[in-house]
C-alpha cells in the first residue's frame, strides 16, 4: 500500500512538471531559461529520486552542452567554408600563425558574445 501511495505520487508530480515543461517551451519568450531548467530538474527528481536525479541531470547536462558544442563543429564546418570562404579562411590562418592573440582579443573584448 505505501509504495502505492508513494508511486502515484510521483506519477502525479511528474506528470505536472513534465505538463509544465511543456507549456514553458511553447511559451519561450515569456519564460526565462531558468525556469525550464528547474523544471527539468524537478522531473529528474521525481523520476528517479534526489540522488540518481541529480546525477542523472549533471550528465544530461554535460553531455548536452558537449553536443551543442561538437555538432556545428564537425557536422556543419564544410557548410560554413562553402558559404564564408575568404573570411573564414583568412581566420584560419590567422589563429594558426598567432593564435595566443586572437584569443587575448576576443577575452578582452567588451563586444564579443560570453558564456558567462
Amino acid at each position: 500500500m505505501n509504495t502505492r501511495l508513494h508511486f502515484s505520487a510521483r506519477l502525479i508530480l511528474t506528470v505536472v512538471l513534465v505538463v509544465g515543461t511543456g507549456i514553458a517551451l511553447t511559451q519561450l519568450e515569456r519564460f526565462e531559461p531558468e525556469t525550464l531548467r528547474a523544471s527539468l530538474a524537478g522531473v529528474g527528481g521525481a523520476l528517479f529520486g534526489p540522488l540518481w536525479g541529480t546525477a542523472y541531470n549533471l550528465v544530461g547536462a554535460v553531455l548536452g552542452a558537449m553536443l551543442s558544442f561538437l555538432m556545428p563543429r564537425y557536422l556543419s564546418a564544410e557548410c560554413a567554408l562553402d558559404r564564408h570562404d575568404g573570411r573564414i579562411k583568412s581566420l584560419i590562418e590567422g589563429v594558426e600563425r598567432e593564435g595566443w592573440r586572437f584569443v587575448a582579443v576576443v577575452r578582452l573584448s567588451r563586444g564579443c558574445l560570453t558564456t558567462w
